[in-house]
């Protein structure tokens, strides 16, 4: 991993990271090495392997939250920003309150 242009290889690939989640999973990575330097190499392993698996949940995520905003807009163009949140009051009262409630029962 390159520190200096916030780009990183992994498997041949290379990812260049904006996200500021990115940001703080490479910051955090480097300032735990400066912390510790003198791991033994399994540790070291372990570590990039904790820290490529993070990387890859987090684009991930980022991937899940992006098709979400893209399927609200194309749901709030063919039906109306009205409809929309009406389906939304009507899912939050018939399954979220109810659910909760339950929660809060326990």
């Amino acid at each position: 991993m390159n520190q200096d242009n916030n780009v990183t290889e992994s498997k041949g690939i290379m990812f260049n990271y904006d996200s500021s989640l990115e940001a703080f999973i490479r910051n955090e990575f480097y300032r735990q090495q400066k912390e510790n330097p003198n791991k033994d190499q399994i540790d070291s392993i372990k570590i990039n392997q904790f820290f490529e698996r993070a990387l890859s949940e987090t684009r991930r995520m980022n991937d899940a939250i992006k098709n979400s905003h893209k399927q609200r807009n194309l749901l709030r163009k063919e039906f109306g920003l009205r409809m929309l949140s009406d389906w939304l009051k009507e899912h939050q009262t018939e399954i979220l309150e109810p659910f909760q409630e339950k929660k809060e029962e326990k």
